[in-house]
């Protein structure tokens, strides 16, 4: 858990540094509003289910699959909330919002899903 609390971290951080990098580079005066606490929410939610997914596979790995698609699919929705949520309040950045939200979101599913293989694979051998 602590290995993947690390790797989250540094990955929220490199996001942020990239958003920074081209806000202020290239696509100048495009950022954004807000997007470091978009960065924090992925990393608080990501790492609340890797918790909860972890302790799962550790107690009844049975349980696991049901336990995996219900959460997946609530944190969909979760998300699609803070995108409406997000959007209600700053339409005028929806485009580049939208783009920032989907990269965010590949990224730390990755990395989620990379790391939930290794445990449950772990666990089945």
């Amino acid at each position: 858990m602590k290995a993947f609390l690390i790797k989250s971290g540094i990955l929220a951080i490199c996001l942020i540094a990239i958003e920074y990098l081209l806000t202020n580079t290239i696509f100048a005066g495009s950022g954004i509003p807000h997007f470091e606490l978009i960065v924090l929410f992925f990393y608080t939610v990501t790492n609340l289910i890797h918790y909860k997914l972890v302790k799962i596979i550790s107690t009844n790995i049975r349980q696991f699959n049901p336990w995996f698609l219900g959460i997946n699919m609530s944190k969909m929705f979760l998300y699609i909330f803070f995108a409406i949520g997000y959007l209600w309040f700053h339409r005028e950045h929806a485009k580049v919002f939208l783009i920032c939200l989907i990269i965010t979101y590949i990224c730390f599913t990755v990395i989620e899903i990379t790391s939930i293989t290794k445990i449950v694979n772990q666990k089945k051998s």
